[in-house]
């Protein structure tokens, strides 16, 4: 199928910077990623952007600056499940969009819609955008299962761009979501090698876009089948079930029990899952609770180089774990953190722990308290 090139546009990323020189703030995305990014939205010239993962919004106020620099008649919605930035929790997610916003002034057609993972906000997209940033976590399931939900409202001709498709390689982690993505989708791909190597002598970008077509949707099966890799979390519960709910009508009942399999497939990893989607790349958790919940937890974020584990406590554990120490609730005052993840089983012990750490001054938006099954 042929394959599509664009021509980079890097002025609107260069009038943010000036916009905002004051403000602390390193954007997301390289100079050429956003070059590609700006590219893409002058050459298609789009009418509806859904962006899906935001983080500080830097990303976010390129493209709007994009749009006006262009003068295109567009709508802008960008979706992220955090509403605390997830590198500062002081911060609402999206800050830097909400400077930039407040420096050009005028009334751009823009809205976060925070809080939420993608498929409960659906509706807001029934007519279908005609182009798609996906950049979320970059671990699985995560891209792939939005990639899923929002493909239904597109239309042949929609534009894709998958950010960190090649994150894997550059940090030599475990975020591969994009990258199985963009290697399992279908469709004509918009594709540019850097103008240059990088530091590994490699001109393989970590940007890249696909523009749906028929094909796409004739071999969506391959997205299905990219499921059967380990996931790195297992969503919520609430999530799952829509999810669910619009892949059994966009998809079918073959398609549903491909997902399915691949759901009963990663639940056998752990008994008790790490709530990964309520809690941003490059945060900094403290763990409360050393029980049999607390070492799966452990277990699962001990290797993950997206979360940096501050410290582990216990009101009455304290013996270290697979060479890991416990502390006791004291220490907390002590260290630096963004969420602290209560992990025990029962409501009732959570409820009374958070009461505790409220009661001591703990953030209430820091802490982190999910029910397992």
């Amino acid at each position: 199928m042929e394959r599509l090139h664009t021509e980079l546009y890097y002025e609107p990323r260069t009038a943010v910077l000036g916009m905002l020189a004051d403000a602390t703030w390193v954007p997301e995305m390289t100079e050429f990623e956003s070059a590609f990014l700006c590219g893409l939205i002058r050459q298609f010239r789009p009418h509806k952007i859904l962006e899906v993962g935001v983080a500080a919004g830097g990303t976010t106020a390129v493209m709007l600056e994009c749009i006006r620099m262009l003068g295109l008649d567009c709508d802008m919605y960008s979706v992220d499940v955090s509403v605390p930035f997830y590198r500062d929790s002081s911060r609402r997610t999206g800050y830097i969009a909400d400077e930039y916003l407040s420096v050009v002034g005028g009334k751009a057609r823009h809205e976060f819609l925070l809080g939420q993972a993608l498929p409960h906000v659906i509706d807001k997209f029934a007519e279908g955008p005609d182009m798609v940033v996906l950049d979320t976590m970059h671990i699985l399931p995560g891209e792939l299962l939005d990639y899923l939900a929002i493909l239904p409202c597109l239309a042949p001709g929609a534009i894709i761009c998958l950010h960190d498709i090649s994150l894997n390689q550059l940090t030599e982690s475990s975020n591969i979501a994009t990258n199985a993505l963009y290697a399992s989708m279908t469709g004509r791909r918009v594709f540019n090698f850097l103008p240059g190597p990088n530091r590994y002598g490699v001109t393989y970008p970590n940007i890249g876009a696909l523009q749906v077509t028929q094909e796409t949707f004739a071999h969506v099966d391959g997205v299905f089948h990219a499921l059967m890799l380990n996931w790195a979390y297992m969503p919520a519960e609430e999530d799952l079930e829509a999810y669910r709910a619009i892949y059994r009508e966009a998809y079918g009942e073959e398609m549903l029990q491909l997902f399915e399999n691949a759901l009963l497939y990663n639940r056998k990893h752990e008994q008790y899952i790490f709530p990964f989607e309520r809690i941003g790349q490059g945060s900094r958790v403290v763990l409360y609770g050393a029980g049999n919940v607390g070492k799966s937890y452990y277990r699962q974020i001990k290797d993950y180089e997206g979360i940096k584990l501050v410290g582990w406590v216990d009101a009455a554990r304290r013996e270290a774990y697979e060479g890991c120490g416990v502390s006791g609730p004291d220490a907390l005052s002590g260290w630096d953190y963004d969420y602290l993840v209560i992990a025990v089983w029962q409501e009732d012990v959570a409820k009374q722990i958070r009461g505790s750490l409220l009661s001591v001054g703990v953030a209430e938006e820091k802490i982190i308290w999910v029910q397992q099954g």
